[in-house]
């Protein structure tokens, strides 16, 4: 179970987490504090995402960028990565 003081360092206000808006000083590490698990299977998998930090398909707490803002789509695949694709933390891309 997780220590409530990781979030809620002074009583019942969550710690503010500020992202830079130059992605490379944001590191993961901030992010795998509370989010190993999404953190250490990508950094397992085979995915090309592992070489990135977080915060760039996260560029705020709990947002998730779409696959085609960085990913070329073949019209003829469909719309839907997640058809082929289990997870962006675990794709082999």
């Amino acid at each position: 179970m997780r220590d409530c003081r990781n979030c809620h360092r002074i009583g019942h206000v969550p710690t503010d987490i500020l992202y830079s808006p130059d992605a490379t000083e944001t590191k993961s590490g901030v992010c795998v504090d509370c989010h190993a698990k999404p953190f250490n299977t990508m950094y397992e998998s085979k995915s090309e995402h592992r070489y990135i930090e977080c915060v760039e398909c996260h560029p705020v707490h709990d947002a998730i960028v779409a696959c085609d803002v960085c990913h070329t789509m073949d019209p003829s695949h469909g719309t839907e990565c997640g058809a082929c694709h289990d997870s962006a933390h675990d794709t082999i891309i």
